[in-house]
């Protein structure tokens, strides 16, 4: 990061100086460097172990009762999110794995679209921004109130009067 400007400036001199926007590739070479181990890569046990599968509930106990502090940490924040975010999310990771860039941009196209129409969105807003209470009341309030058919529908096609903006 703090080589970031140094890397900028070759990158800007390279478009000025060069033909028609190009870009000498030997110039940045100085610039290439491996990243640090990933603290991750230690934790991947309890990760593999805690997330599999596709029922949030299921993810959600085994992180609150595993051992590891990390895990119990991941599962105490992800308890306070809305239900409906936790099984859409999940459901939207887990289908994205066998999907395009595209198909995943679309998908989440939608997610999003939905989730501005959802309850949760303003009551998460108001609680932790307005009324800064930390209570949100979400609807549904627990994982096991927010059917299947819920979660599908985020995944809907969406109509004309949803699209951003016109095809």
């Amino acid at each position: 990061a703090d080589r970031l400007p140094a890397l900028t400036e070759q990158l800007r001199a390279n478009v000025l100086n060069g033909p028609a926007g190009s870009a000498d590739i030997a110039d940045l070479a100085d610039f290439g460097e491996h990243p640090p181990q990933s603290t991750m890569q230690f934790q991947r046990g309890w990760i593999d172990e805690c997330y599999a599968g596709d029922d949030a509930g299921t993810i959600l106990r085994r992180l609150l009762e595993h051992s590891a502090r990390a895990a119990q940490e991941a599962g105490e924040h992800l308890s306070t999110m809305a239900p409906t975010s936790l099984k859409v999310t999940l459901a939207a990771v887990r289908r994205a794995a066998s999907m395009t860039l595209d198909q995943v941009l679309a998908q989440d196209l939608r997610v999003c679209v939905r989730f501005l129409h959802h309850h949760d969105l303003a009551e998460g807003i108001r609680a932790r921004l307005i009324d800064r209470d930390r209570g949100p009341r979400w609807d549904p309030p627990r994982l096991e109130d927010v059917s299947n058919e819920q979660v599908q529908a985020y995944f809907a096609p969406l109509a004309p009067a949803e699209e951003l903006w016109p095809s």
